[in-house]
């Protein structure tokens, strides 16, 4: 296997900011260059003698540049021959021997370098090489990254001995048209090595990324007017790479053509159905519209059977036909978690199948919401053993507002405090997982098994509580009678302890821990749960309170507080 360095390109002719640098390996040539055994690196000081396996070949896509000197690492950094491979790029050198300067030019560029000097002039500008161009065997050597102005990328193959330099390709044009009942979208990119494709939802998005490849700096866009591509976006991004992004309606299908060096993407309305693909933030679902697979009660109840492969990647789901029709087909996703979803009809068995085809061994948690009527399938990465996760619970969402006064909605408040208390968590090291990080519906029983599933440590529902009589405020936290199974450590003194720092930083009304057996998100999980009131909507004091980002900051870090102590608490 070849080792590769990447070499970061750092002159300033490329304007564009840069996040990550794109390298690959490609395959070279069994062409060798006889060197001498020692290269004399002459400096102001005095010389330098290099071992022999500091000498290294130079290649240009591929091709062998000739050199009666070859390229050399001084202090890990490569230098090339200059004159010997801009002269194989077609350039014109000249070389000043009284002023010790070179001069190249190249298509449109003109680069102006001198022995003994880290400046440079690309096109009338100053930029910085990694190190001073310096003469070796009488030859003028630069680093590298003197190339990269030419939108080349230069890797260092140790085993190969081998400094190979690439052409970055150009994004040309991206367009859009109307192809039969598909939508084109045609994107030219002369020479681009290779390509990725991901479905993003929420909004709803298709993500094509153009490795080796630069594109404008700054994003363009473009309206267009298909039925199915609102507007398409690119701009570089990272070094060597551009992103073309496609705002589509509802999540249609696509297919991809490579030919003649310009790849073709084709969105077309999907053969599959009431189904719904939700990836944006921890939790990871389908919803399966009108369609009932399972009672989420106490006690669930499935109406499917659901098996993996020998591998454990791949998990079908095989419910009656009569229960709702999801068409047929693929959905390509292509994300961090799923290659796609297929489903199929089988008519002899009046069964449909829906297969997840995973990149990891997941966990899929299905659950049928009567409120909004659709089964959830959630895609879960359980917590491994020994590993402590803690899930947090933003209340209510969706259909479902909580209580509501003075303009003010609590699963708004809920999912503010909720945010918070994740980046506090976070920034402590502690693995989190929230239930919802939009306004959206999740079922009571649920949550709770979503928390089991996941092998969860502790599971802290985050609420704001009402009550008819105004003058009544303060802090409450319930929990589940003996809930958790955590050698000793339960949901009462989980309970405790996050009520005790509520007090602590919140300053309001003590309204103590209390027992609450009917409660579905604590009663129906397995590790130590509590359910956190923070302060009354009803109370003018307290809601006030809520209305402040100082207060709902506050609590996030009092209840911060409360799980790192309890997490040090468990055994």
């Amino acid at each position: 296997m070849k080792k590769i360095i990447t070499v970061v390109l750092s002159l300033a002719i490329l304007l564009t900011p840069s996040t990550s640098v794109l390298a690959e390996t490609n395959s070279q040539s069994k062409d060798e260059v006889v060197v001498e055994s020692k290269v004399v690196v002459e400096s102001k000081d005095e010389a330098v003698n290099e071992p022999n396996e500091n000498v290294y070949s130079v290649k240009i896509n591929g091709e062998l540049v000739p050199s009666d000197v070859p390229a050399v690492l001084v202090d890990s950094l490569p230098l090339i021959p200059v004159r010997a491979v801009f002269e194989k790029m077609g350039g014109i050198v000249n070389w000043d021997k009284t002023s010790r300067k070179m001069s190249i030019s190249l298509k449109e560029t003109k680069i102006e370098l001198k022995a003994d000097d880290r400046n440079a002039k690309v096109n009338g500008n100053t930029v910085k090489l990694d190190v001073p161009a310096q003469l070796i065997n009488n030859r003028l050597m630069s680093p590298a990254n003197l190339v990269s102005n030419l939108n080349m990328k230069v890797n260092l193959i140790e085993k190969e001995k081998v400094i190979a330099i690439e052409t970055i390709a150009q994004l040309q044009s991206v367009k859009h048209s109307i192809d039969g009942s598909r939508e084109k979208i045609s994107i030219s990119a002369q020479g681009y090595k290779k390509y990725n494709i991901v479905r993003v939802t929420d909004p709803e998005r298709i993500v094509v990324d153009l490795y080796d490849v630069i594109g404008p700096a700054k994003e363009k866009k473009t309206d267009v007017k298909g039925k199915l591509v609102k507007t398409i976006r690119f701009a570089q991004y990272g070094k060597n790479a551009t992103r073309i992004v496609m705002d589509v309606t509802g999540q249609p299908d696509f297919d991809v053509e490579e030919k003649d060096g310009q790849l073709n993407l084709y969105i077309e309305y999907p053969t599959y159905k009431n189904l719904t693909y939700h990836n944006n933030g921890d939790r990871v679902y389908f919803t399966l519209n009108r369609i009932k697979l399972a009672e989420g009660r106490e006690g669930l109840k499935r109406f499917y059977t659901g098996k993996y492969d020998e591998e454990g990647k791949k998990y079908t789901i095989t419910y009656p036909d009569n229960l709702g029709d999801l068409g047929s087909g693929i959905m390509k996703i292509n994300d961090s978690l799923l290659d796609s979803i297929e489903i199929i009809k089988d008519p002899e068995k009046k069964a449909i199948l829906i297969t997840f085809n995973a990149k990891g061994k997941f966990v899929y948690e299905t659950n049928y919401r009567s409120e909004v009527n659709n089964t959830a399938i959630t895609v879960l990465n359980s917590a491994a053993k020994g590993e402590k996760l803690v899930v947090i619970d933003p209340g209510h969402g969706g259909v479902d507002p909580g209580a509501a006064y003075w303009g003010v909605k609590e699963k708004d408040l809920n999912l503010d405090i909720a945010f918070r208390l994740n980046k506090l968590l976070k920034s402590k090291n502690v693995k989190t997982y929230m239930i919802r990080e939009d306004d959206s519906f999740v079922g009571l029983y649920e949550r709770g098994y979503i928390a089991n599933s996941l092998n969860a440590s502790l599971f802290l529902s985050i609420h704001n509580n009402a009550l008819d009589n105004p003058s009544y405020g303060g802090t409450m936290t319930l929990y589940y009678p003996q809930s958790g199974k955590s050698g000793g450590f339960n949901g009462k003194r989980f309970a405790q302890i996050v009520q005790n720092n509520l007090l602590s930083s919140l300053k309001t009304k003590d309204r103590k821990i209390i027992e609450r057996p009917n409660l579905v998100v604590l009663k129906s999980t397995l590790m130590p749960a509590a359910l956190a009131e923070i302060a009354f909507m009803t109370n003018k004091t307290d809601m006030n309170n809520l209305k402040s980002e100082s207060f709902r900051q506050k609590a996030a870090q009092a209840m911060c507080d409360a799980i790192i102590q309890s997490l040090k608490e468990m055994k």
